[in-house]
């Protein structure tokens, strides 16, 4: 699927037999307004989704659309609440300065 804004999110997965699948969202970060500069966000949520995983399961088992799909949206809400609370007005993010701003929270990325 693609959004209006320009293709969906795509993710490579290797699976057993060492071939690259290709995994899409039905949504991408411009499917929500909000979402435009929401990169580095969407992506951090995404690496927090998947990194306790790894120790668990082959990321075929859980890279699908439906975690692209939450990541992206979660790092769009992430983003959003950051702004939100930032004095600074800077509209894009480094990892470094969300990772400064999550350390104080319980899950760090993502908020309950």
């Amino acid at each position: 699927a693609r959004s209006a804004g320009g293709s969906s999110a795509m993710s490579g997965v290797t699976n057993s037999s060492s071939q690259l699948s290709l995994v899409q969202s039905d949504v991408s970060q411009y499917s929500n307004p909000l979402g435009r500069s929401a990169c580095t966000a969407i992506a951090l949520t995404l690496t927090y989704n998947c990194i306790g995983q790894f120790n668990y399961a082959s990321p075929e088992s859980f890279i699908d659309s439906t975690l692209l799909t939450r990541s992206i949206n979660d790092g769009i809400k992430l983003y959003s609440e950051l702004r939100d609370n930032s004095s600074s007005g800077v509209e894009h993010s480094s990892v470094e300065d969300i990772l400064v701003t999550c350390s104080g929270r319980d899950n760090n990325i993502i908020s309950s």
